[in-house]
């Protein structure tokens, strides 16, 4: 038990550590929350679920822009109906493609295909939501666990507000402190074997504060957890109680960031960096509406013969002045707005290119119009537009794609649904292949030059046959399958072809010399006929 509680203290005291350092951050983060990415965990616990989460906010152009990059970001990555990844050897292309391996990893990748298609991983919501906090704030994060009840992958979005992470010698993220609100109930039902200090006394809808931490296992350990590489610790604070422990063979949060400045933890996202003009703009429309009040509802003056309140100035105010100032009878007067209407929308409008450049909405519009276009114009507009979403892919690829693959192959291997692999692969290194819309729209442009290269060169081979013999045709058609992202199951590999050809050249030798024996056959039997007479 004393063992138990410094251990909770620990995790305590590193949790309140990673909280304390990214203080700095979440300045920023409140205003991005409040005008960009208001349907998610405030940082100051202060909303309640079912709260109206807008009431401050009178521009949206940042939070649409947001949802438009989150919305093409996910299109990129993620395919619900195409596979855009795959299983291959590290740095051995022959060994690619070998047929057991293709088979071997083919299947690999549908079997972790099947799973993300299944609508109970809940990858495509979780997906999106995290992204949308990485276009946000910079920083994502999913957690993906093994369902024992379902036997399936579970992927579940983590608010950033909830969450707090430190990173290794690599720059990259392996330890995670993440709390949240849990009821007794709740706490019981996820850890039946869970106690604490008057347990018995607290009523089931009492909230407790219980920390998940994951952090690199130090030491060599006994029993279950000594064979994980990460330990998994659940602490009620309040309590200052281990409830749960256990491990994990991988770390089992993915955490994308969007960008990154050197030495710092945290990224940083488009928001940041037109943050400056989101506030004006929320202002200015504001100042926009209230004149805009003011014009279609103005103040009013009375005559009275009374006491006069101090005057007032909002949409629809009614004023009172002296009945004695206009002996000529009774006036009612209105206030005149005469604000500037045209120069306010002009400098909205400005305020709302710089929001759309920083979310990077002038380009994924970008598609030039022409009276009649081809389809191939059509395909080459947008292979330039993917291609220049290629380098914002690149890390959310690294931190996000290909770490959340080599979870899933981890966890379905140990549960048995990935077979063995083939006995050429044992001790090679095996790597994730991803190939994103981007991806594949880049490698489009070189299958174009192929085939372009192909198109020149074969009318000048009709002039000079040498020419084509400068071209090693059985490369060029495995160079295009490869650039097309065709299957590697229709080539046959040479060892194949080569058989092919042998049996083909054995059987046009048969009958060259079933065609030789054939006169031969024939004056012998000429012969014998003859002799019979």
């Amino acid at each position: 038990m004393i063992e138990e509680n410094n251990k909770a203290k620990a995790v305590i005291q590193e949790f309140e550590k990673r909280r304390g350092e990214r203080a700095t951050y979440e300045s920023a983060w409140k205003d991005i929350r409040q005008f960009v990415r208001p349907n998610t965990v405030d940082f100051n616990a202060t909303s309640s679920p079912g709260d109206v989460r807008t009431e401050r906010m009178y521009d949206s152009t940042a939070m649409q822009a947001n949802s438009d990059l989150a919305n093409e970001v996910v299109a990129d990555l993620f395919s619900p109906a195409e596979r855009t990844f795959g299983i291959a050897v590290a740095g051995d292309v022959q060994l690619n493609r070998d047929p057991d391996v293709i088979e071997w990893t083919d299947y690999v990748s549908e079997v972790i295909f099947s799973a993300y298609s299944d609508e109970r991983s809940q990858l495509t919501s979780s997906v999106h939501e995290v992204i949308q906090d990485v276009t946000a704030f910079g920083n994502g994060i999913i957690l993906q666990e093994w369902s024992v009840d379902e036997q399936q992958l579970i992927f579940q979005s983590k608010p950033l507000a909830s969450c707090y992470f430190a990173l290794n010698k690599d720059n990259l993220v392996d330890s995670m402190y993440r709390f949240e609100e849990m009821t007794v109930k709740q706490i019981v039902e996820k850890f039946p074997d869970a106690t604490w200090e008057d347990k018995d006394k607290d009523p089931m809808d009492r909230k407790y504060c219980v920390i998940h931490a994951v952090y690199p296992r130090k030491a060599e350990g006994s029993g279950y957890r000594g064979k994980m590489a990460f330990e998994s610790c659940w602490v009620l604070k309040e309590k200052k109680a281990v409830i749960n422990e256990g491990g994990y063979r991988s770390f089992p949060y993915h955490t994308p960031r969007w960008n990154k400045v050197a030495d710092e933890v945290y990224g940083r996202g488009p928001a940041i960096n037109c943050l400056p003009a989101i506030r004006m703009l929320n202002k200015m429309k504001l100042t926009a509406i209230r004149a805009a009040q003011k014009a279609t509802d103005p103040t009013v003056w009375l005559p009275s013969e009374g006491i006069r309140m101090p005057p007032k100035d909002f949409p629809g105010a009614v004023n009172y002045y002296d009945k004695s100032e206009f002996p000529n009878g009774f006036s009612l007067q209105q206030h005149e707005h005469r604000g500037n209407f045209p120069v306010t929308l002009e400098m909205m409008e400005a305020e709302r290119l710089e929001i759309k450049k920083a979310f990077y909405t002038d380009w994924l519009e970008w598609f030039p119009k022409a009276e009649r276009q081809t389809a191939e114009e059509i395909r080459e507009l947008t292979a330039r537009k993917l291609t220049k979403m290629a380098p914002l892919m690149g890390r959310l690829q690294t931190e996000l794609l290909v770490p959340m693959i080599q979870r899933s192959f981890e966890l379905k291997m140990a549960a048995g649904e990935i077979p063995d692999p083939p006995q050429i692969l044992q001790g090679r290194l095996l790597k994730v292949a991803y190939v994103s819309a981007s991806a594949r729209a880049q490698a489009a442009s070189e299958a174009n030059a192929l085939i372009l290269f192909a198109q020149q060169v074969i009318p000048l081979g009709q002039l000079d046959q040498k020419i084509l013999k400068k071209i090693n045709w059985n490369n060029y058609v495995e160079e295009l399958a490869i650039k097309q992202r065709v299957s590697r199951r229709i080539l046959r590999d040479d060892d194949e072809v080569a058989a092919m050809l042998e049996e083909e050249a054995r059987q046009e030798q048969l009958m060259q010399m079933a065609g030789a024996a054939e006169p031969v056959s024939k004056a012998a039997l000429n012969f014998a006929q003859a002799q019979a007479v």
